[in-house]
């Protein structure tokens, strides 16, 4: 049993940044399932501009995120299994399918969904 209060899809990659007087480490925080969308958007020629518009570099790879599917902020206290679940896959699904655009991928939220989402 996955415990929903963590999601999956969040992770924390830690860069090193140059400085005139050595090296500062900084923790940048990665939505998986933003990365992902925006890989899929940028690949439709009618959803680049939407691609672009989510991304602070929708070609590096990954791309970078501020903000998960749902246009919330990346934050460790608030990227949940819950949220995932109720919020964040939703408007992942939702967004892609306004482009016809399908993900065989089911997403895994740490949380069960609801009997409105099993629908």
């Amino acid at each position: 049993m996955s415990d929903h209060r963590f999601c999956p899809q969040f992770q924390t990659m830690m860069e090193k940044v140059p400085l005139g007087s050595g090296t500062a480490v900084l923790p940048i925080r990665r939505c998986l399932l933003a990365e992902r969308m925006i890989t899929l958007l940028k690949e439709v020629d009618a959803a680049k501009e939407v691609a672009a518009a989510l991304a602070l570099d929708p070609d590096a790879d990954p791309p970078r995120c501020t903000h998960g599917p749902d246009l919330e902020p990346i934050e460790h206290s608030r990227c949940t299994g819950e949220r995932c679940a109720g919020s964040c896959s939703p408007a992942y699904r939702e967004l892609l399918g306004r482009f016809r655009i399908s993900d065989p991928v089911e997403i895994e939220c740490g949380a069960a969904a609801s009997a409105k989402e099993q629908a």
